[in-house]
């Protein structure tokens, strides 16, 4: 085995908060926030994203392995995100 490079897989999943089912994902290690939810078809800026219960303001972020990422529709004064 030596020699040979082993790439850490990170599983996630992601739900939004209006949705009781929420979706796993596999991605690389040194994936931002940002880059997994653009890969699961999310347009963060439409969101605020929580982590494992917590508001995430950065989407710099690197996703770690089980993270619960929730999505939650931005309000305007119009209503929710268009």
């Amino acid at each position: 085995m030596s020699g040979t490079v082993r790439e850490e897989i990170i599983r996630a999943s992601i739900r939004r908060s209006e949705e009781s089912e929420s979706r796993n994902y596999r991605t690389d290690a040194g994936t931002t926030y940002a880059e997994f939810l653009e890969d699961a078809g999310e347009n963060p800026a439409k969101f605020k994203v929580f982590v494992n219960g917590e508001a995430l303001d950065d989407l710099d972020g690197e996703v770690r392995n089980g993270d619960v990422i929730t999505l939650e529709p931005k309000k305007y004064n119009s209503g929710a995100a268009a």
